[in-house]
């Protein structure tokens, strides 16, 4: 029984890990962009197209930047299941500890 709880933890640590870096990219570009990135278009510089990062700050980014940017916006970011997999492993566990005591 101790190794697959060890195997469940090693899992959920995993996966708790590859979810919270598919949100944390995504937010690194918000914030990198929001921080390094005009207010206003610099043709000289090829910084003309929109994008509103950080809850609707308007910048101007690249072409290669808005394609990384628009990128990152498709990927889901999911950050919430290892929170609903660990409530609901939470839940579980003390339901079994009530209907066996």
């Amino acid at each position: 029984m101790g190794h697959s709880t060890s195997l469940a933890k090693d899992c959920s640590a995993g996966l708790s890990v590859g979810f919270f870096y598919l949100g944390s990219a995504n937010s690194y570009l918000h914030i990198k962009i929001y921080r390094s990135n005009p207010d206003a278009p610099v043709p000289e510089k090829g910084q003309v197209y929109r994008v509103h990062v950080m809850h609707g700050s308007l910048k101007y980014v690249t072409i290669q930047e808005l394609e990384e940017f628009r990128e990152s916006e498709n990927r889901p970011t999911l950050v919430g299941i290892p929170f609903i997999i660990g409530f609901l492993t939470l839940f579980t566990k003390v339901r079994n500890t009530e209907s066996s005591g």
